[in-house]
């Protein structure tokens, strides 16, 4: 390796290359990422968790199951385009006086930003920087979740964020995740947030789910929602037609932003 890479850039790199080659000893990957085959446990440690490597016996091991979630500055720079043009399909969508959920997604918070001429809504959201965007710029009211904030992400998750969910009545939750599939659903590989998700979805007459073509057919670790409470998919013009097929071949309603 050249310049010394941060934890995160080391991290993407050392699980690009053993699902490249599908195993490699803890000692061959601190040798060609030169750091001591401790910080290695210690990467591959970090993605245990996220499900997408394993350590057995001193060899680090792919998992199949296994999506990279990138920080949330990262997300925000990638595929920027795609989500606006979903994000103002999205609202398109809304109608007066509706009660609307966005969850902590990048992709939501272009919708965030898309609503900001839309008067007579009521917008709650678990997502600080999402209430920031919201705040100045809109008319609508707001309602901010509380609870015990995901440091990464400045989502609000835990009880006193789902007790809170679980109190209200939405029109609509706008939500993404790492996965959209067909068969599995919206996936993640966050549990607490799974959790805080599904609140808004059992709080929510319609969900609609806003994933850029990246997501179409990939799944992670677990299930946030079920294809079952799927009402819409919007997505954009990169996405595989064949994915679209299969989950309109289930009920959805799929909605190809910047297609007009």
């Amino acid at each position: 390796m050249g310049a010394k890479l941060s934890p995160y850039e080391r991290r993407r790199l050392l699980y690009d290359r053993v699902r490249e080659v599908g195993k490699l000893e803890i000692g061959t990957l601190a040798e060609e990422f030169r750091v001591s085959e401790m910080t290695i446990r210690r990467d591959v440690k970090e993605m245990e968790s996220a499900n997408m490597l394993r350590l057995d016996h001193g060899q680090v091991l792919a998992r199949d199951m296994g999506i990279w979630e990138l920080p949330v500055s990262s997300r925000l720079r990638v595929n920027t385009e795609e989500k606006r043009l979903i994000a103002r399909a999205a609202v398109e969508l809304l109608r007066p006086r509706m009660t609307v959920g966005l969850d902590g997604s990048t992709t939501c918070m272009y919708v965030a930003k898309a609503i900001e001429d839309t008067e007579e809504l009521t917008v709650v959201t678990n997502n600080i920087s999402l209430a920031a965007v919201v705040a100045p710029r809109s008319p609508a009211d707001l309602i901010v979740i509380g609870g015990t904030a995901r440091k990464d992400s400045l989502s609000m998750l835990g009880e006193l964020a789902e007790q809170m969910i679980r109190q209200l009545n939405l029109d609509i939750f706008f939500m993404s995740g790492l996965g959209v599939h067909w068969e599995k659903g919206v996936t993640e590989n966050h549990l607490l947030e799974v959790r805080v998700k599904q609140c808004f979805i059992a709080s929510a007459k319609r969900v609609v789910v806003v994933a850029d073509h990246t997501k179409m057919g990939q799944v992670a670790l677990t299930t946030s929602c079920p294809v079952s409470r799927i009402s819409t998919v919007v997505t954009d013009a990169g996405a595989d037609p064949e994915a679209l097929k299969s989950l309109s071949s289930v009920g959805i309603e799929i909605v190809v932003a910047g297609t007009d």
